[in-house]
């Protein structure tokens, strides 16, 4: 994993909770992690405000009855997994476009390989070759290996799988707008699981929106093949032959497969396209939805046949996780790299992905380099308050890489003609400092109408050390009130903030 993708990343982690019954039980456990970037989208010749979601999801169940090893005594295997399935899908807000670019994995399919040969004391002779599955990769590097041998007069049967899926995703960005520029992003990840005696498919929703991954087990037990249920008994399931010739060795019942036995560990990985081709709206969050089921089966020996059940759709512990609301645009931030020069948002000529309608709409600006967010009120067109109606207030959102360089925010900035001063109220990471007079008009004052806050300054010999910054996210708030209130030509102009060295 690359290290910058923490400053993009969010995790849950929760307990597959079945709540189908009237008391809550967990049968597992989940970890998953949200990644989101903003990309620059220019399909059909258009520039439209697009997201790359990624969800990597892990989930565990381990038995519900523990393996115990040593001598066994009991003839039967009860509660153990055999199909698992689950399913992936995305609030995102009105407007908004998902598309599904990729999901891992789409189809693993052990296949499967026996002979064997018995006879009875009557001399008749029965033969049997039995295969189940096909080997199938698209975007994943799978593994079989199998064997096939005899212990003593017992014959052995072994089969192996290994999955493997990496990506790979980077993107370079230049740009000079008054100042040099370049920024480099790269992000890879990599997945790896092991599977044995199972297989995994994958599909989507008629809308290909929503990914579903069905697992099951497929050695020496099919249950996707095989699960009519028997007419005369409920949930017990009818098996041929040459399957029961598989799960027994002479009077021996044997285990299901490994992965049944001692639990199973799965991974699986989605990633869509957001795009908003008609503008953000206000709130643009999204929240992602897990739903896992786990289907038990057990099976047992009455004299020479094998009496197997499996769980329906009513019967399976169902798992149903909602994640936290993640913001688009403040996940999506990139950290400020101090090497690219002067991180600022421009409020004449800004990026708005919410545009200032009145003093009393909330309105929302980027920089050009995607490191800076702003949230504001209270300000009309033109970046001017008159302090008559909304309280003015500014929120700046930012991601800070290290733990060592020096940050200072600017701000260009005047009073209208005849007003009087302004204080700026500011609080960093909810730390308040002290605040900031600005009393000069438009082209007047020694500064150019620029003042500097320090947000950082590490030098020991002085005596403004200070560190008002965290490394990931940190936000500034800053609230605009008149000196002189009773004024009637109150009025503050920002043209331009920023935050560099």
């Amino acid at each position: 994993m690359n290290s910058s993708d923490i400053f993009y990343e969010a995790i849950d982690s929760f307990p597959l909770s079945d709540t189908s019954s009237d008391k809550t039980t967990s049968f597992g456990h989940c970890i998953a992690k949200y990644k989101i970037h903003k990309v620059e989208n220019v399909v059909n010749l258009e520039t439209s405000i697009s997201y790359l979601l990624q969800v990597t999801q892990k989930f565990v169940i381990p038995p519900k009855n523990a393996y115990v090893p040593g001598l066994e005594k009991d003839r039967e295997y009860k509660e153990y997994s055999a199909i698992v399935s689950n399913t992936i899908s995305v609030d995102v807000p009105k407007g908004a476009v998902l598309t599904t670019l990729s999901m891992s994995p789409k189809t693993l399919n052990s296949s499967v390989n026996t002979s064997q040969n018995y006879s009875s004391e009557s001399s008749s002779n029965y033969s049997n070759q039995f295969s189940s599955g096909s080997s199938h990769s698209n975007v994943n590097s799978y593994g079989i290996a199998a064997s096939i041998g005899n212990f003593g007069d017992l014959p052995v049967f072994n089969i192996g799988g290994h999955l493997d899926n990496s990506k790979t995703r980077s993107a370079d960005v230049s740009q000079a707008q008054g100042y040099g520029g370049s920024s480099q992003q790269s992000t890879s990840d990599s997945t790896s699981m092991s599977i044995k005696d199972w297989s995994a498919y994958g599909t989507l929703d008629k809308n290909c929106e929503s990914p579903t991954w069905v697992w099951s087990q497929t050695y020496p037990w099919n249950v996707l093949d095989f699960c009519k249920p028997a007419s005369s008994k409920a949930n017990y399931v009818i098996l041929p032959k040459q399957v029961q010739d598989l799960m027994l060795a002479g009077d021996l019942l044997l285990p299901p497969s490994q992965l049944s036995l001692f639990g199973v560990e799965f991974m699986v990985d989605v990633q869509w396209l957001i795009t908003f081709p008609n503008g953000m709206p206000e709130d643009n969050s999204i929240a992602i939805t897990h739903k896992t089921k786990n289907f038990t089966a057990s099976h047992s020996r009455s004299n020479s046949d094998v009496i197997a059940t499996l769980q329906n759709e009513d019967e399976a512990a169902s798992s149903k996780f909602k994640s936290q609301y993640l913001s688009l645009s403040l996940y999506g931030l990139n950290p400020i790299n101090l090497d690219s020069g002067l991180s600022a948002v421009n409020f004449q000529k800004g990026h708005y992905l919410n545009q200032i309608i009145n003093s009393q709409s909330a309105f929302r600006i980027i920089s050009k380099t995607n490191s800076l967010h702003v949230d504001g009120v209270g300000f009309s067109q033109g970046m001017i308050t008159r302090f008559d109606q909304q309280q003015p207030e500014l929120k700046v959102s930012f991601k800070i890489p290290d733990l060592i360089s020096g940050y200072s925010l600017y701000l260009m900035h005047w009073v209208g003609a005849g007003s009087g001063p302004c204080e700026l109220e500011i609080s960093i990471n909810n730390c308040p400092i002290n605040s900031l007079y600005v009393d000069t008009e438009k082209g007047a004052g020694g500064q150019n109408n620029i003042s500097k806050v320090i947000l950082r300054e590490l030098s020991y010999s002085s005596i403004h050390y200070h560190d008002y910054i965290r490394l990931g996210m940190n936000q500034i708030s800053i609230k605009f009130i008149p000196s002189d209130p009773d004024n009637t030509i109150n009025s503050y102009e920002l043209l331009s903030l920023g935050i560099s060295e």
